[in-house]
């Protein structure tokens, strides 16, 4: 545990961060990094509402008109629940952006931000400051602690940044921010990563939590509750972590903004599996295209009779939590024999590749059982580098090796690739015109004046 600030430094530095900063003291290539990051976060969110559960869901939803269920329809509900849901929905297909560190950011603070500022009608300007030092505060936090083994990175931190969201768009002072930092923390979600790798849908609502905890909070800051000075200390080293540095948290605040270090997914499943996914990439001789949504395309495919055996050779220990036989096409999306599998077969990990029919498919099913993997210390150093041997019956060997996952900060994804996995995302929902014009509008989002004009429902048709 490092300790060498004191807790009152701590909450001082991020309360002054947060009153002080405003929309024209942040770089332009901040403010253009999450503009792209609110584009892959709302193409996310809008495919996750065609997914079965989530349209059941829909119809469960009181009729009050207060803001957007980021679906076709755009059917409204009250704020809260329209941010529950819309969080819900963007963790259903796994193509959530996320930090460094494997949390996810965007899901937890974009909901609310924008069923709040649709209620309580906020601009786009506030809409992309809150965005914006949400994140950062979210990111300092998860680079900050560390959670304890088996828990979700869904539902904890998330509370704390959607809560600061919320309160910049009411322009609180530093007090209030603090106060919020100590109530949310008292809040956190002891969630499972277990869930998530058995494929129980529960696990697709843990960040969804972020959306009633921080309206909660706004209601409780405003109302004159206090959290208190240890919450802290005492949620992420006793309870649901084992350390919190504060020096990492408040490092450089305000000169450096951790959105730049983030990543955009480009495969449909849990981060973990991404590295040896990009090994078979380089062994199968993938290239990079920017025509369409995946990025990596190539014509070899191997059929599953042909495969003696598969190993994965890489440092993270991690690696073993999802070395499971899929059961369901949840817990596909956290099986790496399932996903190593089925891009083997057909050269890609897109949506499609994740549904129940696929995962009982005899092929695929024995196949996954040729899958091992092999830890290997040496790599310890770079936990994202991966090798993988490919066995063939006939003696031939691929091999592939990944140093780094493409969208990843050290390989940064290009805007061209952003842009079509939105383009694959929307497709079956709106119009080009439509999605052109809502990619237009993500762009000048500070010259937007509402949620309304965001969306333009009129012209969707």
């Amino acid at each position: 545990m490092t300790k060498k600030i004191h807790i009152s430094e701590l909450l001082d530095n991020l309360g002054n961060f947060l009153e002080d900063t405003n929309l024209d003291s942040i770089p332009d290539e901040i403010i253009e990094r999450a503009k792209l990051t609110i584009a892959d976060t709302l193409a996310v969110i809008f495919r996750g509402s065609e997914e079965r559960e989530i349209q059941k869901l829909h119809k469960n939803l009181d009729s009050i008109e207060e803001s957007f269920i980021l679906s076709k329809d755009f059917k409204m509900t009250s704020a809260e629940k329209a941010a529950f849901v819309n969080i819900t929905q963007s963790t259903f297909i796994e193509l959530d952006e996320g930090t460094i560190t494997g949390h996810h950011p965007a899901i937890h603070i974009l909901p609310p931000i924008l069923s709040y500022a649709q209620k309580h009608s906020k601009s786009g300007r506030d809409i992309l400051l809150s965005f914006i030092l949400g994140y950062e505060i979210y990111a300092r936090f998860s680079e900050g602690i560390k959670l304890r083994d088996g828990f979700y990175p869904h539902g904890n931190i998330g509370h704390i940044a959607s809560s600061i969201a919320i309160g910049k768009m009411e322009d609180w002072n530093k007090e209030k921010f603090i106060n919020a930092i100590l109530m949310s923390s008292s809040l956190q979600l002891a969630t499972s990563y277990e869930a998530s790798k058995v494929g129980a849908t529960i696990s697709t609502v843990f960040a969804s939590f972020s959306a009633p905890i921080s309206f909660l909070i706004k209601d409780l800051v405003d109302s004159g509750f206090y959290g208190f000075k240890n919450s802290l200390n005492d949620m992420y080293e006793n309870l649901i972590g084992n350390e919190i540095d504060y020096e990492k948290i408040i490092n450089n605040i305000g000169k450096e903004f951790k959105i730049l270090d983030t990543y955009f997914k480009f495969h449909a499943n849990c981060g973990v599996c991404h590295p040896a996914i990009e090994a078979a990439i380089d062994a199968l001789e993938y290239t990079l295209q920017n025509e369409s949504y995946p990025p990596y395309q190539g014509e070899m495919k191997i059929l599953p009779e042909e495969i003696e055996s598969i190993i994965i050779i890489q440092g993270n220990s991690k690696t073993s939590r999802v070395m499971t036989i899929a059961n369901n096409k949840f817990s596909a999306k956290f099986s790496l024999p399932y996903s190593i599998s089925v891009f083997l077969k057909y050269g890609r990990l897109d949506l499609e590749c994740f549904n129940d029919n696929l995962v009982k498919n005899k092929e695929i099913i024995d196949l996954q059982k040729k899958v091992h993997f092999k830890y290997c210390k040496e790599m310890l150093e770079n936990p994202k580098s991966c090798k993988i041997k490919i066995n063939l019956k006939n003696g031939k060997i691929l091999e592939g090796e990944c140093i780094d996952v493409y969208g990843r900060p050290k390989r940064k994804a290009r805007k061209i690739d952003i842009k079509n996995k939105f383009d694959y995302l929307l497709k079956e929902i709106f119009s080009k015109h439509y999605i052109e014009l809502l990619w237009y509008n993500i762009k000048e989002l500070e010259n937007i004046e509402s949620v309304e004009e965001l969306f333009n429902i009129n012209k969707i048709s």
